[in-house]
């Protein structure tokens, strides 16, 4: 009869934990970082549970920086030392803006959209925006990547390039940055074989002993969608470059003497 109550009182206790991990699952919380190599955007940091994640870039490199270089190439300086210093104050504020106010993304499982906020011209905006879930073919190849054994699987995306992932089943979540969620597992590691683009796991915390809210972050922004938020971009942008071309010509006219100062525009 002991045995009996025994075995029974095991079972009992089996099927409790079993119910209590089953109903605990969804408030684990998870954080992963992403290193991104050949000409990616650094680390990308992202807390996750079950159904939901938020993701940011933690480390920005000189990205603006280095653009703004590039294009320094083609720009015909000015002698005029307050044009000079009025263009570098100005690199100098984007470069600022991109440090102090970095993009925070946020989505839902059940949901195919995708909010961010981001500042533009001292306004944090709220983009909503639709993403399309990769639809990926399940590899039975498998490998360990940060001491996980993982799988395969592999996608032709919406460009038609060659990508390869790899996943974890033993984290059974289907988050992931952009629009690389649905796999039946955490991203670990992913490669873009057309684009020469990868992007690994370096550093894995799960389940993670710090939470944060996972809430969405542009509560306290305007809403807009992407094409909205990207047109006000472009007509910022087309401004610029009218002053840009402005400056050039007053710069010439300067040259040839037609004038004496050139104007500064605010």
């Amino acid at each position: 009869m002991r045995a009996k109550i025994a075995i029974n009182l095991i079972v009992a206790l089996s099927f409790w934990t079993v119910q209590v991990k089953s109903q605990t699952f969804d408030e684990l919380m998870g954080r992963v970082i992403y290193e991104t190599r050949e000409g990616g955007v650094g680390h990308l940091e992202m807390w996750f549970n079950a159904n939901c994640y938020r993701f940011e870039i933690i480390e920005r490199p000189s990205v603006v920086a280095e653009y703004i270089k590039e294009k320094e190439k083609d720009r015909v300086y000015s002698t005029d030392s307050v044009l000079n210093e009025a263009h570098k104050r100005a690199v100098n504020e984007v470069i600022r803006n991109n440090s102090k106010n970095p993009v925070v993304w946020y989505g839902r499982i059940e949901t195919n959209h995708i909010m961010y906020s981001q500042t533009f011209e001292g306004k944090k905006y709220c983009i909503s925006d639709s993403i399309r879930t990769a639809v990926w073919k399940i590899q039975d190849d498998t490998a360990t990547i940060h001491g996980i054994l993982c799988q395969k699987a592999e996608v032709k995306d919406r460009r038609g390039d060659s990508v390869v992932a790899w996943f974890a089943p033993s984290i059974p979540v289907s988050v992931a940055p952009w629009n690389l969620r649905g796999l039946p597992g955490l991203l670990m590691k992913i490669t873009n074989l057309t684009r020469n683009f990868s992007m690994e796991v370096v550093e894995l915390d799960w389940p993670s002993q710090e939470r944060i809210a996972l809430n969405d972050p542009c509560k306290d922004g305007i809403d807009i969608t992407r094409q909205e938020f990207e047109s006000m971009v472009r007509k910022k942008n087309d401004e610029v470059q009218k002053l840009a071309e402005y400056y050039q010509r007053e710069l010439e006219r300067k040259k040839r003497g037609e004038i004496n100062d050139v104007k500064i525009k605010n």
